[in-house]
């Protein structure tokens, strides 16, 4: 292995010159000769001022062999005794083998991506919400509307059993100790399952039952994105209905009242017809 180098500016006052060298002496593992006795021997009023002046005119490279291809390659520079390594540099390796390494621990993770991707894919079928429980069918929609980002899904569903279902059925899978991966088609599948029925007179649209334990939080919940501008005219009287569905559902439609108002139930596509009473 290649010893230490020291390297001292052009610039540098010559009567210095001999104190940076006693600065970076070495013997035994240990610097021959201690900051202090330098202070005093070169007439220094603190010790801060060796330091400075060795920092500013010196450089200590210390050099160490790769464990891998077994060539001497510069380990660090070091600039006060401070900045000396341990033991430890004599394991290192050079740079050109840390890439490698990097460059096939990356094609390692990317192989793995794949094979997470494929079994996340298989594992999501186009009816894959008429096989879920409605507790799955929020954690998912929970995970999709937070891209899988672990951390903002967990402030807002703490329900792990349904995760670990989830996990264990192959539709989701943890990545790492920051995401969830799921399948390409799953946002559309959730939409779809969501669907919202919008006419020029109003809209109805599926909401959950919501499990989060917060006593706050709303019975009934659904993210959702409409497609097109809905406005409610003011002066105009609205009527609004929500009931349950067998399914664990709620629908919820808003439509004025001088209007025949048709819904359909999500259990049967059945059209239920609401028309006000006259006053």
């Amino acid at each position: 292995m290649k010893a230490p180098e020291l390297k001292i500016a052009e610039n540098c006052p010559k009567n210095y010159i001999s104190l940076i060298k006693e600065y970076w002496e070495r013997n035994d593992e240990k610097f021959k000769i201690k900051v202090i006795e330098l202070q005093e021997q070169y007439n220094f009023g603190k010790k801060s001022q060796v330091t400075n002046l060795v920092k500013s005119y010196s450089q200590y490279l210390i050099y160490s062999e790769c464990q891998k291809c077994n060539k001497d390659f510069l380990y660090k520079e070091c600039h006060i005794r401070q900045d000396y390594p341990n033991n430890d540099f004599r394991r290192g390796i050079c740079s050109d083998c840390f890439l490698a390494e990097q460059k096939e621990k990356w094609e390692k993770e990317k192989q793995e991506q794949d094979q997470i991707i494929k079994q996340v894919n298989a594992a999501t079928p186009p009816d894959i919400c008429d096989k879920l429980s409605i507790d799955e069918i929020i954690c998912l929609q929970t995970i999709v509307f937070h891209h899988g980002c672990i951390s903002n899904i967990l402030s807002e569903y703490n329900n792990m059993n349904i995760i670990n279902q989830l996990l264990a059925k192959g539709i989701i899978a943890k990545t790492d100790w920051f995401s969830y991966e799921y399948a390409d088609s799953l946002p559309a599948l959730l939409d779809n399952y969501f669907k919202q029925r919008i006419t020029d007179e109003g809209f109805s649209v599926n909401l959950l039952k919501n499990t989060s334990y917060s006593q706050r939080a709303p019975k009934y919940r659904c993210k959702i994105k409409f497609t097109k501008q809905i406005v409610l005219e003011p002066g105009v009287e609205y009527l609004c209905g929500l009931w349950g569905n067998s399914n664990g559902t709620a629908s919820f439609v808003i439509k004025p009242v001088n209007s025949r108002t048709v819904i359909y139930c999500s259990d049967n596509n059945e059209q239920l017809i609401y028309i006000p009473n006259p006053e």
